[in-house]
């Protein structure tokens, strides 16, 4: 194994994924006086953006997920940490042993993107977060953001899950009536599926 080349330009953590949890990541090495960085391939909040109201955060009586999401950012960029849009490929650890093998403890690790850029920590965290499961019907990707609809359309709620209740409460707020598709119940609480079809049946 050849020996690790160190950029001038190294960094404490590099944090992979610019939800909630890797903000919060990021929030407490920049407390720690650590150098940190974002590397975020979309938008910065994660899932948390797509609720249109939050009420359990603590300290906050209701926000929206994109208000959150934004106070987040902007803290953790008041504390010193760097940010970049960029998508990674690859985490590769470094070591200074040649003969090193991979028991070994790496010396640092090298951040490769899709931009073909090339980012050095001394500690990486994975925080890439989930993605929500797809139906695999036509068009849906086109149709995945669209919040918009009119009187007749009916729209489907594709997977339960704990945010389901709060985005059934905000389709009913606009006059929606409501199908919703239950994929799996193993991913959940006991009682929360029927919970959520109470919800939704009030309508």
């Amino acid at each position: 194994m050849a020996d690790a080349q160190m950029s001038q330009d190294m960094y404490d953590v590099i944090i992979v994924g610019g939800g909630p949890a890797g903000m919060t990541a990021a929030l407490y090495a920049q407390r720690n006086g650590r150098k940190s960085l974002v590397i975020e391939k979309a938008g910065f909040g994660g899932q948390i953006t797509n609720s249109p109201k939050v009420e359990n955060y603590p300290g906050s009586l209701s926000i929206s997920g994109n208000e959150l999401a934004d106070l987040m950012l902007d803290q953790i960029l008041k504390q010193g940490a760097e940010i970049e849009f960029e998508n990674v490929l690859a985490v590769k650890p470094q070591y200074d042993d040649p003969a090193a093998d991979a028991d070994s403890i790496p010396n640092f690790f090298k951040v490769f993107t899709e931009e073909g850029s090339v980012f050095d920590g001394r500690t990486v965290i994975l925080a890439t977060g989930v993605k929500h499961r797809m139906l695999g019907l036509p068009g849906e990707e086109a149709l995945k953001a669209v919040a918009e609809f009119s009187k007749g359309r009916l729209p489907v709620i594709s997977e339960v899950s704990t945010g389901t209740p709060a985005k059934a409460a905000a389709l009913l707020e606009a006059g929606a009536s409501l199908l919703a598709l239950q994929c799996s119940s193993a991913r959940f609480k006991p009682g929360l599926p029927k919970a959520i079809m109470k919800t939704i049946r009030k309508k």
